[in-house]
């Protein structure tokens, strides 16, 4: 823990200035990217909208260096690699490996193996993005808080800065649940980084979700039952890593008590 986080813990002081400037400049840098102001959605790579993913989630990332000056203010305990470097990595990049092997069908003409490894790594990308503020900045601001209050601001801005209560056809209902979504997706993944440390860990989990939840495969509406699979075997290949990961985890703290 650096020593910004200590003194802020010491006090018990939140540092509203600097949470209220990130989500400022988060939200107003991914403005023009979410409300298609400055639309790129046609710029494929490999039939992926790579850059579209990049624009939509660099205003977070932005936004987290200035506020952490250069992730060296508010950057623990959570970072990117966390406790186990190595684990992080693998889980943030076996979605990857997993939809280039197996391959997704779309239709824009490529071979379906290169576009399953072009759309894993731009889902993962931006998913990286998007946790080095919700997960990697805002988690470690908000250490003095509760737990609940904690996660109830960090799920409150993400919410605000997806801006989806700008569409016009949603309704007060739809908000409402997606807000509810938000606040309980960032208590569970704010809860795997309390046990791991690891940004890249919340991002690979936050990968899952996007994919099951909102993107279409290829452009076109595969059957369920593909995204299904594709999952699947992401979830089988991390089963190793994360049983040896707490495996190790456990022999660590047992050497650590037996000092």
């Amino acid at each position: 823990m650096d020593i910004d986080a200590r003194a802020i813990e010491g006090t018990h002081r939140t540092p509203w200035p600097q949470i209220a400037a990130f989500a400022v400049i988060a939200t107003a840098v991914a403005y023009p990217f979410r409300n298609n102001v400055i639309d790129m959605k046609d710029r494929l790579v490999f039939g992926a909208p790579f850059l579209q993913a990049v624009l939509e989630g660099i205003g977070v990332l932005i936004a987290a260096a200035i506020l952490t000056r250069g992730f060296r203010r508010f950057w623990r305990p959570a970072t990117y690699l966390g406790d186990a470097p190595a684990h992080a990595l693998v889980l943030w990049g076996i979605p990857v490996a997993v939809f280039g092997a197996l391959g997704i069908n779309n239709d824009n003409g490529v071979d379906p193996h290169l576009f399953g490894l072009a759309l894993g790594a731009t889902i993962s990308v931006y998913c990286l993005l998007e946790e080095t503020g919700w997960r990697g900045f805002l988690q470690n601001a908000t250490t003095p808080l509760s737990r609940w209050k904690r996660y109830l601001v960090v799920g409150s801005i993400w919410y605000v800065w997806h801006l989806s209560f700008l569409d016009a056809q949603s309704s007060l209902a739809s908000q409402v649940e997606f807000l509810l979504i938000l606040i309980v997706a960032s208590y569970l993944l704010g809860s795997l980084v309390e046990k791991t440390n690891s940004v890249l860990v919340a991002a690979s989990f936050h990968f899952v979700f996007n994919f099951l939840a909102f993107n279409q495969i290829g452009g076109v509406s595969d059957p369920g039952g593909r995204k299904l699979l594709l999952v699947g075997v992401v979830v089988l290949a991390w089963m190793p890593v994360l049983v040896h990961w707490n495996v190790r985890k456990k022999r660590l703290e047992s050497a650590r008590a037996g000092r």
